[in-house]
């Protein structure tokens, strides 16, 4: 999640930076949709085609880690996956770093996507063995890539981000204790081709569409890939549809997930056993960034911040309950 100070809608700024692209300048109630958190997320069109402006500060995501991203989509393009396209502007560049009266920002349109959100969907077997099934072809992919330019940073360095984090804020001790934990335990554990590579992290069911026309799995979002063990997008897939499933579908939808998964790619018993060690790794490092989020108040905020506050809040709390005990599986 971005600064709270950045949550606001501007729609000066959306209109400045949609001037880069050939958009549909008589047709912008689209924009009303818009979402933000870790980007702010405008829907317009395109030829009456949907497409999504995304855009953040420069404060707040580094130009190399946009293009490690945008390198990326394209290698998964190349290779045939279903990820959303980049669409050049105006001037046949893949982004913009844009000067403006409110900041540098850094830009990029997506196609949009065919299909249907996951979460909107009825679980059924099928589905879910196709879900897990998709993420396996990801990560397959994943292990023959080789970064053209700028490359994404690893779990390590995101531990060491969040341990950063954690003491400029003055997190409770309990939280840089998990960090050092994970760190000590997870520097011991193995990496090779067959289980560790470029993750996307966010492979939940809100960024996952499913077109039933060609039964293809379409995929947005990868803001937040890193160099980690590809049972982290496991782990982060499963803890997305737990809770949002009928419970009675909850272990059957796993097991759906995971068979689909492993029709693709190889999951060891040994790696399998660590999903619980990396929901601590996205527990704190979702702590530290939510806590960067909502440091700075101000008087008077608008209801909606007031209410995000509190739901951050209850949300910091559960996970800061279980930091630092020790790893035991």
């Amino acid at each position: 999640m971005m600064k709270f100070k950045y949550l606001f809608d501007n729609r000066d700024l959306v209109t400045m930076l949609l001037e880069n692209w050939n958009y549909d300048k008589d047709n912008t109630k689209l924009l009303e949709r818009f979402r933000i958190s870790a980007n702010a997320v405008y829907p317009f069109t395109i030829n009456g085609q949907l497409h999504f402006l995304r855009f953040a500060p420069l404060t707040e995501k580094s130009e190399s880690d946009l293009l490690a991203e945008l390198d990326f989509i394209d290698y998964l393009g190349n290779c045939g996956y279903s990820a959303a396209n980049i669409v050049e502007t105006k001037r046949q560049s893949r982004y913009i770093n844009a000067n403006t009266p409110w900041g540098d920002y850094l830009a990029v349109v997506f196609k949009g996507v065919q299909g249907k959100q996951m979460e909107s969907l009825p679980y059924s077997d099928d589905l879910y063995f196709g879900y897990g099934k998709s993420l396996g072809q990801l990560h397959k992919l994943s292990q023959n890539y080789k970064p053209l330019k700028s490359s994404r940073s690893d779990w390590k360095q995101r531990l060491q981000w969040t341990k950063d984090t954690l003491l400029e804020y003055s997190a409770p001790n309990e939280s840089m204790d998990e960090v050092d934990i994970l760190i000590d335990y997870l520097s011991n554990v193995e990496t090779d081709v067959s289980n560790y590579g470029l993750i996307h992290y966010d492979f939940e069911l809100d960024n996952v569409f499913f077109n039933e026309a060609d039964k293809k799995y379409n995929i947005i979002d990868f803001d937040d890939s890193v160099y980690h063990w590809f049972a982290m997008d496991i782990e982060q897939a499963i803890d997305s549809f737990v809770g949002e499933i009928p419970p009675e579908f909850c272990e059957k939808a796993k097991e759906s997930f995971l068979s689909g998964y492993q029709s693709e790619m190889v999951l060891s018993i040994n790696i399998r056993k660590l999903l619980p060690v990396f929901r601590r790794y996205a527990n704190v490092y979702g702590y530290a960034r939510c806590l960067r989020a909502m440091h700075e108040t101000w008087d008077n905020e608008p209801e909606w911040m007031l209410e995000l506050r509190n739901h951050i809040k209850f949300l910091m709390e559960e996970r800061k309950s279980k930091f630092g005990s020790k790893i035991q599986l």
